[in-house]
């Protein structure tokens, strides 16, 4: 989704860009990079190995206390 979500941001940014030229006037457009960043501070970080294998490890001792 973030890919889809970042494709459809460049389309408008394109047509932005477009309709910008036409009118003469500036647009600020916020870089690819900073878009990113902000995406990333927004989102929360994605768990380290450690965390996934814990995670399994407490999903299968819970089947086990559940049988």
């Amino acid at each position: 989704m973030k890919d889809e979500a970042l494709q459809a941001r460049e389309l408008f940014l394109e047509e932005l860009g477009k309709l910008a030229e036409k009118s003469e006037k500036r647009v600020n457009i916020m870089g690819r990079a900073a878009y990113e960043l902000r995406i990333g501070e927004e989102m929360p970080p994605e768990p380290t190995t450690k965390e996934k294998l814990m995670k399994v490890g407490m999903d299968k001792e819970l089947k086990k206390d559940g049988e």
